[in-house]
This record gives structure tokens, sequence and C-alpha cells, in this order.
């Protein structure tokens, strides 16, 4: 958030007055980018495995942590109001980046990071067997 302030009037006990200029203000309320530790290095794999993903941000502005394989509709994890968070394990076949944000307590959501997501759970096939 970025605002003028306007300029108030300050009174002490006995009536003096002082006029304070106008002030701006700046709260950042949006969580900073955060980084997502993939121990797979997006290299194919055949099993289940999580995510550990971690903001700078102070602790009291988290909300919640949130991904997406498109960037549109964002899913949230429960109970993820933490600075580092372990995510839930990805198990589905898949060959996508995936992308998490860190949202705050009051809805605001930082940029995502990404990471590829390779599982391949199904056995080769071949004709010849």
């Amino acid at each position: 958030m970025d605002e003028y302030v306007s300029p108030c009037t300050v009174y002490d006990n006995v009536g003096h007055s002082t006029v304070c200029p106008v002030q701006r203000v700046r709260m950042d309320t949006i969580p900073k980018k955060p980084t997502i530790s993939n121990h797979i290095n997006e290299n194919w794999v055949n099993y289940d495995f999580s995510l550990q993903v971690k903001t700078e941000s102070p602790s009291d502005l988290i909300g919640y942590w949130q991904y997406s394989y498109d960037q549109e509709d964002w899913i949230t994890y429960s109970d993820s109001a933490t600075n580092n968070f372990t995510t839930t394990p990805f198990t589905k076949e898949r060959n996508p980046d995936v992308y998490i944000r860190v949202c705050s307590k009051y809805g605001s959501c930082s940029e995502a990071a990404s990471t590829r997501i390779r599982i391949d759970k199904t056995p080769p096939n071949s004709p010849l067997l």
C-alpha cells in the first residue's frame, strides 16, 4: 500500500497546536517471492515427493501457501501459515511446472516461484516381450 496521509493538527494539554505536513505512508503487505528446494533437481523419478518452500517475509505476515499448474487456478494448502513449509506429496504421474506462492493474512500474494515436477511410475512396455 502506498498512499499520502492528509495533514493533521496536534494539540498539547494547554491548547498549543502544530499542523503536521502531508506524509507519505508505505506499508509492505505483499510477501516476498518464495524459494523452492526441489531435491530431484527436475529429474524424472518414479516415486512420490514433497517440495520445501520458504520465504524471507516476516512470519506474522504469512497467512497461507498456494500452488497451481497454470497460475490461474490456485489451490490453498491448509495449515500452512509459516515461513518454511513442506508441501503435501506430489503423487500423480506428471511433467508440468508447478507454481507456488505465499499469501499474507490480508489476502495479497507474492510473485510465484516455479519448478518442474517429473513423476513417471509406468514401467516400460516393449512390443518385443
